[in-house]
């Protein structure tokens, strides 16, 4: 399914009114019964400074849709589901402020109930630690932040509603367009998942990795003066004291090292990642 595509799906369920009534297999909708509970998620609209409003949960973690889903159902499981967690809900997922949309949960293939939003399964992103990131935006040009009234924010989406508010009162901010590209790293097609490419960031050695299509990249200094990180496909190795780093956030593992990689900003346009 194209990103259009996508956005259009999103766009025609969020004018849905209700709930539709949905088989229970896996990755599909299906009804909740149980009653609200402490542990029923709450999804929100917040004001995002560069990106306008989204969707969050209840705490301001922000969620995310994959364009690779269709179907209502997920396609992000096993290594993905552990860069971008699926928001879960243990009965009704809560309708919070500026929330019109329909709410509902699916059961994925893993036995997972997520969340979704106009039919849309909603994720989290790992290298999100705090309420107000959102650094999953615009990931590998398949991961994207939503707008509660007019869907996905995708560059080149439609900037109007369309008549998508269900209130003439509701005031509508239109999405922004992803950044523009940065420092060329490599083309997406010399870096399959589970290798990596070294490049030179800002005069400093630095390093980009593909875990399972989700790219990531560190600037590379490690304690020993000239030594980098080497990737296995599985962690970040520093070769000279034997330090495992997390290739997917720069985390220390493991080994004497305790300082985090520093992070560089990863931009996937096209057919070629770009350092931001």
């Amino acid at each position: 399914m194209d990103r259009m595509s996508i956005l259009a799906a999103v766009m025609a369920a969020l004018l849905v009114a209700g709930c539709m009534e949905a088989g229970t297999g896996a990755g599909t909708p299906t009804t909740i019964t149980q009653q609200v509970t402490a542990s029923a998620m709450k999804v929100q609209a917040a004001t995002d400074k560069a990106l306008g409003r989204i969707l969050t949960d209840g705490s301001g973690r922000t969620l995310y849709i994959y364009t690779k889903d269709n179907d209502g159902g997920s396609s992000c499981l096993g290594e993905c589901a552990k860069n971008w967690p699926p928001a879960t809900s243990s009965g009704n997922p809560v309708a919070g402020d500026g929330i019109r949309g329909r709410l509902n949960v699916i059961n994925r293939s893993d036995g997972i109930l997520q969340v979704t939003y106009g039919d849309m399964p909603l994720y989290y992103f790992i290298q999100d630690k705090a309420a107000g990131d959102a650094k999953g935006q615009g990931v590998n040009g398949v991961w994207y932040a939503v707008n509660p009234e007019t869907g996905p924010i995708m560059p080149g989406a439609a900037t109007s509603p369309g008549g998508l508010a269900t209130s003439t009162s509701a005031t509508i901010s239109a999405p922004t367009t992803a950044a523009a590209p940065g420092q060329f790293i490599a083309k997406t097609a010399d870096i399959p998942p589970g290798t990596s490419t070294d490049f030179t960031y800002g005069g400093d050695p630095a390093v980009l990795v593909n875990i399972g299509g989700t790219y990531a990249a560190y600037v590379n200094k490690c304690t020993h003066k000239g030594c980098a990180t080497k990737f296995d496909g599985n962690a970040l190795t520093c070769p000279c004291h034997g330090s495992q780093f997390d290739p997917a956030t720069g985390e220390a593992l493991s080994g004497p090292a305790k300082t985090p990689l520093a992070t560089i900003e990863v931009i996937v346009a096209g057919d070629s990642v770009y350092a931001g």
